[in-house]
């Protein structure tokens, strides 16, 4: 076999070379020196003598997420190098609004929103606010009967949201005709607390007699008027709604919520002598959480907290002992590591909040919940038993 025979063809290009694609992109493969282009989707190395791959003859349509391999053939010629490509995400394609909104209307009218992307639901508002925050689920044709910006954006589960579409339905209607508004409406409200997340469903204006449901991905989760958000739920995006029933009358409302990461503060030993020093309550301090620990000594001690989180990268915290007294230090460690700072005795060395210092936690990115330790430490000589010690630990409510 000659040299020109054993020289292999150039390289395949894949079409786009990785990153999000929309569903139900199209992926070329080319490769201008090759008779035939084998491919697969299933990870396996494409190999036509082994019967492995499809020949490719126009470009693959994804409506998931796939890894392309892509080899190309040539008569006489060794194959092409393997081109492989990965899509880290897949978005949900916008929706579409079926009524021309580039005329205004004498009547009421009725719009229709259609899901492009199969099995996609849609979220809209009618009050000019961004419906991938909060805003109403699409059940059916829409009324509109006075003039009304309408926005909406799609979303499927696994998918991310897609781009937003809207428009302003202009209505003129003859004032005997103007219809009763709506007596109630329905939201959402997010708080945070400590670490926890919970949502409260708002009527307004309020009534005596409502009743309440609660929904996780179309799943019924509790009837209560708030609704306290599970940590332990899978990290990503979520559609939380929230339905309300008064005088007969039923509304709903629906946001979508991306669990990024959770924590929760544990005092791993009560070691105040005195429960009346002891407070393992969290409490509200200039915007951030405080945890207050102190109590009486005899002879060395060492005691403090721990702090479970999963789904950061950084955790963010501020710590300093109570006394300027070079016997005590407080240590931040994660895991089984060794500490990753130590502050000691005093207010610490930055002012950051009222001379706390700032420890910032790197947490590794595995899936995996982590403890961070808080340890507060006391080096006695024996003369100063009795002695009060006090640590302190602020955790930002925004991390």
């Amino acid at each position: 076999m000659s040299d020109l025979e054993q020289r292999p063809l150039s390289n395949t290009v894949i079409t786009p070379s990785g990153g999000t694609i929309l569903d139900g992109e199209t992926i070329e493969i080319k490769n201008e020196d090759a008779d035939t282009i084998y491919y697969t989707l299933d990870g396996r190395d494409p190999s036509p003598e082994k019967g492995i791959g499809v020949l490719y003859t126009k470009p693959v349509v994804l409506h998931s997420l796939v890894t392309i391999k892509a080899i190309a053939i040539k008569e006489g010629y060794a194959h092409s190098a393997i081109a492989k490509t990965s899509f880290s995400n897949m978005k949900t394609l916008p929706p579409r609004l079926l009524l021309d909104s580039s005329v205004t209307y004498p009547t009421t009218q009725y719009v229709e929103i259609k899901p492009v992307t199969e099995g996609s639901s849609i979220i809209y508002t009618l009050d000019g606010t961004n419906p991938s925050n909060a805003g109403l689920g699409y059940t059916g044709p829409i009324e509109i009967g006075e003039t009304t910006t309408l926005r909406a954006v799609a979303w499927k589960k696994g998918f991310l949201p897609s781009d937003e579409v809207s428009a302003e339905y202009v209505i003129s209607i003859p004032s005997h005709e103007v219809e009763t508004p709506v007596v109630h409406s329905l939201s959402i409200e997010r708080n945070v607390e400590d670490g926890n997340v919970s949502f409260d469903a708002v009527l307004s204006p309020s009534s005596d007699s409502i009743t309440y449901e609660w929904y996780l991905d179309g799943e019924k989760i509790c009837t209560s008027k708030v609704y306290v958000f599970p940590n332990d739920t899978e990290l990503g995006w979520h559609i939380i709604e929230a339905k309300a029933k008064v005088d007969g009358r039923s509304y709903s409302s629906e946001l979508m919520y991306e669990h990024k990461g959770w924590y929760r503060m544990e005092f791993y030993e009560k070691w105040a002598k005195d429960p009346a020093y002891y407070n393992p309550v969290p409490t509200l301090y200039d915007g951030v959480y405080k945890s207050n620990l102190f109590g009486e000594y005899e002879g060395s001690d060492s005691k403090g907290m721990r702090i479970i989180v999963k789904g950061y990268e950084k955790f963010s915290l501020y710590v300093r002992c109570g006394s300027s007294s070079e016997k005590e230090n407080v240590s931040v460690s994660i895991d089984s590591g060794s500490s990753i700072k130590t502050v000691k005795g005093g207010r610490g060395s930055s002012k950051d909040i009222d001379g706390y210092t700032l420890v910032e936690v790197p947490v590794p990115d595995d899936g995996e919940a982590h403890t961070i330790f808080v340890t507060f430490e006391r080096f006695n000589s024996g003369t100063d038993e009795g002695d009060e010690f006090r640590g302190f630990v602020l955790i930002p409510k925004v991390q």
